[in-house]
């Protein structure tokens, strides 16, 4: 059995809805392919706790790696994402 790897972070965000993406991806082959663990869009103005078990993107690889990415068109200008206190347990 696989131990459980999981991501906790902080976060909160304005970007706006269903045309500016925030996105967080995870890679087991040193950065060649991404694979989408969580997307957010909308408004959450308050700091929030988000953990999330990334395990299923782990492969048996030793050097996971984690991304933070905002996808945004030109459209309505926002606050946008803000993360702390990111932490990966396994």
């Amino acid at each position: 059995v696989s131990p459980v790897v999981s991501l906790s972070f902080w976060q909160r965000y304005a970007v706006e809805n269903n045309y500016d993406y925030c996105m967080v991806e995870v890679s087991s082959n040193n950065g060649n392919t991404w694979q989408p663990a969580a997307e957010y869009t909308g408004n959450m103005t308050t700091w929030t706790q988000q953990t999330l078990d990334i395990t299923r993107f782990a492969n048996r690889s030793a050097q996971m790696k984690v991304r933070f990415r905002v996808v945004s068109d030109a459209g309505t200008t926002a606050d946008g994402w803000y993360v702390d206190d990111i932490y990966i347990n396994t």
